[in-house]
Formats: structure tokens, C-alpha cells, sequence
């Protein structure tokens, strides 16, 4: 406080104002006051910035979880050997999530290649953060902005299994787009992180 007492009593000689006692006072307790009020403002500033890095940091952990469903369920589209296709079912598991199976055609689902979840797409950026976060910090939401829209072609991918697991006409086409659209989301992803945690590469994290 004293330093800020100390400059706001050199401006005032120093333009040669001549104030009673009292309020010479005042005003130094005030632009005191206002000086500390602003260091306190950063600080928190500071604090909060951390805090949102480190809440983007997770989501983004958990959308590479997403993404590592997604691969795995992509590669039940894919010839498993030349000239033979997998089967591919999708529906709804007792927990109410979906699920996908898939079994080579002809085996009657005696022995099944493989199966597993299909993720769920959170959204966590909603307007409302991302005016927190442009408010903030301009840096920051010029990083987040571009990883935003990957997730809304993130939720793209996912619709698109659902939609054309059990359509074989329309198969093989959509899971080259989607692995190249997943390949581009995750490089969104990885500089992003990288951004905020300063670290190479994803985790992926269950959500």
C-alpha cells in the first residue's frame, strides 16, 4: 500500500496542487486502495485463467476418450480380411447407452469380433464460457474457438455410425470420411491442450 501511497503524493507535487491536508490524505488512501483493489483484480484474473485451462484441459481428455470409441467402432466397418465383411449392429444396452456388435456375416453371432460402447459427445463450451472466457482472455479463445467446432463435427462422426452401421451401401464411404475428419479433430485437440497444459498429446479419460 505505501507504494501506491507514495507515487499518488508525487503526482500531486509534482503538478504542483495545492490541497488542504485532509484531503491530500484522502486522495492517497484512495488511489491506495485503488492500486491494491487492481493488483487483487489480476490475481483472481490469474487464478480463474488457470482454473478454465485446467477445466478445458479435462474435457478435452474426455472427448479423446470419445475418440478412441470412435476408432475402434470405425474399425468394425472395415474388411477384415479381402472379400469378407463384418455385420454391424447397433442398440441400446440395458444402462440405456448405446452399444454396437459386430460378427462376421454367416456366423449366426457365435463368435462375435468385437463390440463395445458408443460415446457420448459432451459439449461443455457453451456460450455462455466461451463469452467468459473472450472476456478473459483473447488469446485463449482464439485457441478454444476452432477445437469448439471440431466437437460439432465430433457429434457428426458419432450420428453417422449410429445411422450407417447396418447400411453397407453407404459403409465403406463414411468411415474414410470419418477417420479423416477424426484425424483433423484430433490435431485440433492436441494443439489446443497443448495450449493449456503445455504438454504433447491427449489422454484419453471416460467420461
Amino acid at each position: 500500500m505505501l507504494e501506491y501511497a507514495t507515487a499518488a503524493f508525487q503526482t500531486f507535487q509534482g503538478i504542483g496542487v495545492l490541497l488542504p491536508a485532509t484531503a491530500v490524505v484522502a486522495l492517497i488512501v484512495f488511489a491506495a486502495r485503488e492500486g491494491l483493489e487492481s493488483r487483487r483484480r489480476r490475481s483472481a484474473d490469474r487464478r480463474k485463467k488457470a482454473a478454465i485451462k485446467h477445466f478445458i484441459g479435462r474435457e478435452l481428455e474426455l472427448l479423446q476418450g470419445a475418440i478412441r470409441s470412435f476408432r475402434h467402432a470405425l474399425s468394425a466397418f472395415r474388411n477384415v480380411d479381402e472379400g469378407i465383411r463384418t455385420y454391424v449392429k447397433v442398440y441400446t444396452a440395458s444402462s440405456g447407452g448405446l452399444r454396437y456388435e459386430s460378427w462376421d456375416k454367416g456366423d449366426d453371432r457365435k463368435s462375435q469380433r468385437s463390440g463395445g460402447a458408443i460415446a457420448d459427445v459432451v459439449d461443455k463450451f457453451d456460450a455462455r464460457f466461451m463469452l467468459e472466457v473472450a472476456t478473459l482472455d483473447s488469446d485463449l479463445y482464439k485457441a478454444l474457438e476452432p477445437a469448439v467446432d471440431e466437437i460439432a463435427t465430433l457429434k457428426h462422426v458419432r450420428n453417422g455410425f449410429i445411422e450407417y452401421a447396418e447400411d453397407e451401401d453407404f459403409r465403406d464411404g463414411f468411415t474414410d470420411y470419418a477417420t479423416r475428419e477424426l484425424d483433423d479433430i484430433e490435431a485440433s485437440f492436441k494443439a489446443l491442450y497443448k495450449y493449456c497444459t503445455g504438454q504433447d498429446g491427449v489422454p484419453a479419460r471416460l467420461r
